[in-house]
């Protein structure tokens, strides 16, 4: 059985890195967009070992193979990767919208 705290390992990365950027957005943190990046680059892949972990003791005990198990951290790793051009291309456009606003670039 598939459990659903495999999930939120695979996804709490990306959520936590679109909470605080869209914070960083609206001036309501003052922590880059890099150091942002980089602590939820890093929180995907020390949360991803978990969800191995969990996802292969979730595992029905006749299971022979569990080769996919594996298939978690490249997973994260690629959502992250979607996600942090994404916000910076947000952010990005929202600058070049408003470019009188007290917002500055990372």
């Amino acid at each position: 059985m598939f459990t659903i705290a495999t999930l939120l390992t695979l996804f709490a990365a990306p959520a936590v890195q679109v909470i605080f950027s869209a914070r960083r957005v609206n001036n309501m943190n003052s922590f880059s967009l890099g150091m942002i990046g980089f602590v939820t680059f890093m929180l995907g892949i020390l949360l991803s070992i978990p969800g191995i972990f969990i996802f292969m003791c979730s595992l029905p005990a006749n299971t022979k193979c569990a080769t996919g198990a594996f298939g978690i951290p490249p997973l994260e790793i690629m959502i992250l990767l979607f996600t942090t051009p994404s916000i910076y291309y947000i952010y990005k456009h929202k600058l070049a919208r408003n470019p009188g606003s007290d917002t500055m670039m990372p």
